[in-house]
């Protein structure tokens, strides 16, 4: 019995020896960082901090070494306001990268083969036309009650070509936030509902209001933006095309400052 024992230990201990050298793999560290720029205006793209409204989509080809029966997953890699990203920890290798399900029309068709190598960072710019453009027409601004005003354009751009289909505003609305990270995410407490729009509305000003008061005197963080209406069949999301930020110092209005 006892020497039973001893070989299966002995059995036990190859087994874990063995899966050590296996798991022994240098880990991720090559990088890619860029920028999204907006092929109309020349700026870094407005974007949702995350995947709100615009993503990258990055495969790996070279894990596959050629063979078309392995799968690859995708992976997405979100965006930071500013229009530009950021990930430290990739394995060295060959990637197409991708927009994704975004605000603009570029998808897939604009996919670049990026060779990314162990200890470095590779730079990566992509240029892309947003469905809208967006304009502020003044500050916002809170009136005598405590609600919150916010004054806006927006103009259709041009298709990158004629393979595309235009896409439709369908939706506005304000996003508020005591965030700097203000972006398709909001304060549920003054977001008011989507505001209809429409081709007729281009270059016409538009107020969106927030649907109760500002309740506490505090820095608020705004964005208006316009969202277009879903047409996948043709390469169109419901994704919003953002403004940039404005902030706002608010006065309270709640019932337990009243009198101040």
């Amino acid at each position: 019995m006892k020497k039973l024992l001893n070989i299966l230990l002995i059995l036990l201990a190859a087994i874990g020896l063995g899966s050590c050298e296996r798991d022994n793999y240098d880990g991720p560290d090559a990088g890619v960082e860029g920028v999204i720029l907006n092929k109309i205006t020349g700026d870094t793209m407005q974007l949702s901090q995350g995947g709100g409204n615009f993503s990258l989509r990055i495969v790996e080809t070279s894990y596959a070494h050629g063979d078309s029966t392995v799968v690859v997953s995708p992976q997405g890699l979100n965006m930071k306001q500013d229009g530009t990203f950021l990930n430290t920890k990739l394995f060295a290798g060959t990637y197409e990268m991708y927009p994704w399900e975004s605000c603009c029309y570029e998808g897939k068709e604009s996919k670049q083969i990026v060779g990314l190598k162990s200890g470095s960072r590779t730079k990566v710019v992509f240029e892309v036309t947003p469905y809208f453009e967006i304009e502020w027409v003044d500050e916002p601004w809170q009136d005598d009650e405590g609600f919150v005003h916010a004054a806006f354009t927006f103009k259709a751009n041009p298709t990158p070509d004629a393979s595309y289909t235009p896409a439709r505003p369908e939706k506005a609305q304000l996003f508020i936030s005591k965030s700097e990270k203000v972006g398709t995410g909001s304060d549920a407490r003054y977001t008011n509902n989507e505001y209809t729009v429409s081709t007729f509305d281009e270059g016409n000003v538009i107020e969106l209001i927030t649907k109760a008061p500002i309740d506490f005197t505090q820095r608020f963080w705004l964005r208006v933006g316009v969202k277009a209406h879903a047409d996948g069949a043709h390469g169109v999301y419901d994704k919003y095309c953002l403004s940039k930020i404005k902030t706002l110092d608010c006065v309270g209005h709640s019932s337990n400052q009243s009198g101040n």
